[in-house]
């Protein structure tokens, strides 16, 4: 019923259109036009908070934290020292701190040099940096640079501990959901540390906003890099099955403007440009295209029968477009289904890009017939013609292989969906945001510098509310949290984890007071004590006690300094804060309310909501394909078991993730609705094929034989555009975009197989009952004519049924 309304609608358009060409094509070109004016409106936005929808109680969490104590973002310089610090170095180092404080959206700068530095003076707390400017004396900093080693505070974290590496650290300012900002303040950040002499210490810069703006600039570059290389292969694989230009130049241009509609709705809609958007340009460009080659198939079919050019593209639009529709109907639903995902940058991603898509299609549905209907005549060639033939050929003689083997064939078959099964079991999700990229690239070995000279390079914050002003005085609880600080510090030493908190703040004071004695380092023994010292800081002028407590003493903070490590390493860090928070701060320390945030638990958070999404838009495109397949081949069993058939080139290739240990991140999560949606529109066109010659013979065997030699070839030449379309990935500096390019090629393929090896067989050995059920009384009233993928000129659909008999009857 579907195929039927279908085939007879573009035959009414293709009537209207050969009519009005030029109506449709203004109507084209100011739709186009229209959303190619919101291309200045697109920004790019990798923050953390743009993952997070924005009612999301993590990223509420986050906010919060953040309006409490400020920003939590920060850059970080670090270089190497070997030689004795001098005077003289100890001032380039503090004149390269106070530039870097002068840097735009940098709130401050700290080194070794200007640290504060706690001196206690007839109780008195004088708060001076930790080298003085009048300093000058060898003996003197290298006394200063011992006791930095040994300086709870100040070890790996403005000096390693080995006193080797140097430590900057920038705060820097947050301006929610902008990006240029950053990618300025970096520029300023590195040019800086490009003059001499800082460029002689080889520093390295990191932290949230290098990373961000580095992101920025990774993404800007690959989508171009990466959309010109598929336009070239698409392009050469257009010219070897057709052998004209012209069949270059339409699906190219389709392809290119359906990217710019892409962006063009992003801008309209407000939805940032992301880390994960990059794969768009390239990912329509690859799947867009699929409607042209039918119709571009048909057409040249058509044209070589005898029939006009007009005549042609109406009868390529009554034969191809239905098919191409429903196709991508199942591509779209593939897509539509991330809708549904609380990762906001997918969500989006699946809105725009199941919404290009269609856009391409009309593209397709207008530029292709307009140009093709003003052509007065096709050339022809008899190269092409042979060439044809070789290919009909030679794909027939690999069906009728695969007919002699069946047996085997399936025995393989049952054997490759126990094996997928047993992968896909194994599969597990994790996210690493620094792991996306890989360790060749400068970013990964920036961030492995760092880590190697300070151990860590980002952390983990823990707010604690007390739920009562001047909780935080209380010395049970600062103890408490000096005993979780100690406990993340021996749990995790592979990690660098290093706490900092109100708690160590209070005992360094205290020591101070106390004439600097090392037995002095602890916490007051009463709430007074406690707010005796934390006063006498206030009064010294020095304001770090505002990032670790709130302005009424209820809340505070504990800073815990760890190295970057996938989400299953973090997950570790956040149970034993749990743990600690359930047996040590119950009611002897008033019962606080423990809460983990910060920029690792965000990215945790997400780790959470991949598998879910995983499951739910798998579910979401298994139940449309499978919907669209029931309607197009009017069985419900044949749908579901062609819709199966590709389900398992699916399930072969989350078997292989599963046993290569390839877990599923923002990228990875996207391929088995990706790749089961684009498989289904080979099998639509395989099928239909085999639906249509069935009904002229009624001969299975022979039908699908035919359809694997005719429709076989759009399949054979499309699934290896896509393929390498999608295999160019496998070049970005981004492993989670190559190993998601390489493994939706790796899919495609085992698509490819499925419908010319295991497809075949498995529809031979147990399908004769339902196409039986699926012929129709008058041919008339049939499916469509399925349009063939032919290089130029060829024998007619009639033609090749006919052909088929013959070779059917000599055998």
């Amino acid at each position: 019923m579907i195929s039927r309304l279908l085939d007879r609608f573009f035959a009414w358009y293709a009537d209207a259109f050969l009519r009005h060409r030029y109506v449709f094509l203004a109507a084209m070109l100011v739709g186009v036009g229209t959303l190619a004016a919101f291309l200045p409106k697109l920004r790019f936005d990798n923050s953390p908070e743009s993952f997070f929808l924005r009612e999301d109680p993590t990223l509420e969490r986050y906010q919060q934290f953040q309006k409490l104590f400020g920003s939590d973002e920060y850059a970080l310089v670090v270089f190497e020292r070997r030689d004795p610090w001098d005077s003289q170095f100890i001032e380039q180092l503090r004149t390269l701190t106070d530039r870097l404080a002068q840097v735009p959206d940098v709130l401050e700068a700290t080194s070794i040099a200007n640290v504060r530095h706690l001196v206690g003076q007839d109780d008195q707390l004088i708060v001076e940096e930790f080298i003085p400017p009048e300093i000058k004396d060898p003996a003197e900093i290298s006394a200063k640079r011992k006791a930095a080693q040994e300086h709870p505070y100040y070890s790996n974290m403005y000096v390693s501990a080995d006193g080797t590496f140097l430590g900057i650290v920038l705060k820097t300012r947050i301006r929610w959901g902008e990006i240029d900002y950053k990618i300025d303040l970096t520029k300023r950040v590195r040019a800086l540390l490009a003059e001499e002499p800082y460029r002689g210490w080889s520093p390295r810069v990191v932290g949230s906003p290098i990373l961000d703006a580095d992101v920025r600039e990774i993404m800007s570059r690959e989508s171009g890099t990466f959309c010109v290389l598929v336009l070239v292969l698409m392009s050469a694989v257009f010219y070897i099955v057709f052998r004209s230009w012209l069949a270059v130049v339409l699906p190219v241009s389709v392809a290119l403007l359906s990217v710019v509609c892409a962006l063009g709705l992003m801008g309209l809609t407000g939805a940032p440009f992301t880390m994960v958007s990059a794969i768009i340009p390239s990912f329509l460009i690859s799947t867009g295209v699929g409607p042209s080659i039918f119709l571009l198939s048909a057409f040249f079919n058509d044209v070589h029968a005898g029939r006009s050019p007009r005549e042609a593209v109406a009868e390529a639009l009554r034969h191809s477009a239905s098919s191409s529709l429903l196709s991508m109907v199942t591509t779209a639903a593939g897509l539509f289904a991330f809708s549904t995902s609380k990762i906001r940058p997918i969500e989006e991603l699946g809105r725009t890009m199941g919404t290009a898509l269609f856009i391409s299609f009309s593209i397709t549905l207008v530029l292709v017939p307009f140009v093709l209907a003003g052509r007065k005549r096709i050339a022809a060639s008899e190269k092409r013609q042979e060439m044809l033939q070789g290919r009909v050929q030679g794909l027939r003689r690999w069906a009728e292989g695969v007919m002699r083997y069946r047996r085997i064939i399936i025995a393989a078959f049952c054997l490759f969906v126990v094996a997928g099964i047993s992968g896909a079991s194994q599969l597990r999700s994790d996210y690493h945001y620094l792991g996306v990229f890989k360790t060749s690239t400068p970013l990964r070995q920036d961030y492995d510098y760092v880590e190697r000279a300070l151990k860590t390079s980002t952390s983990v914050e823990v707010v604690i509310d007390t739920g009562r002003p001047d909780g935080v005085k209380d010395p049970a609880l600062l103890q408490a949290m000096l005993g979780l600080e100690r406990i993340l510090a021996e749990r995790f030493p592979d990690m660098g984890a290093k706490a900092y908190s109100v708690a160590d703040l209070t005992s360094e004071i205290n020591q101070s007071l106390s004439g600097g004695s090392p037995e002095a380092y602890a916490i007051p023994a009463t709430a007074k004590g406690v707010a005796e010292n934390l006063l006498l800081y206030q009064l010294s002028g020095d304001d770090e006690l505002s990032n670790l407590v709130s302005s009424d003493f209820r809340y505070a903070r504990i800073r815990v300094s760890v190295a970057h490590r996938p989400d299953r390493e973090n997950q570790k860090i956040f149970a034993v804060i749990d743990q600690y928070a359930q047996e040590h701060m119950g009611p002897s320390v008033g019962s606080p309310t423990v809460l983990v945030t910060g920029l690792l638990h965000l990215w945790a958070a997400i780790d959470d909501y991949l598998a879910q999404t995983e499951i739910e838009a798998l579910l979401i495109t298994a139940l449309a394909v499978a919907l669209v397949m029931i309607a197009v081949f009017r069985s419900v069993l044949l749908g579901l078991l062609v819709a199966a058939l590709n389900a398992s080139a699916v399930l072969g290739t989350l078997g292989l993730m599963g046993f290569a240990g390839i877990w599923l991140d923002p990228y990875t999560i996207l391929i088995a609705s990706f790749a089961l949606g684009i498989l289904d529109d080979d099998s639509i066109h395989f099928v239909r094929d085999i639906q249509r010659r069935y009904l002229e013979h009624g001969d299975l065997r022979e039908a699908i034989i035919g359809a694997s030699s005719s429709a076989g070839q759009g399949i054979f030449y499309l699934s290896a555009a896509l393929a390498c379309g999608f295999a160019t990935y496998a070049f970005s500096t981004v492993a989670s975009l190559s190993k998601f390019g390489l493994l939706i090629a790796f899919t495609i393929l085992l698509g490819a197989i499925m419908e010319f090896v295991f497809g075949p067989t498995v529809l031979l050995a147990i399908g004769e009952p339902l196409f039986k059920r699926t012929r129709l009384r008058d041919p008339a009233q049939g499916l469509a004519t399925t349009a063939h993928v032919l290089p130029g000129p060829g024998p007619s659909a009639g033609e090749t049924a006919v052909n088929d008999r013959k070779e059917a009857s000599k055998q």
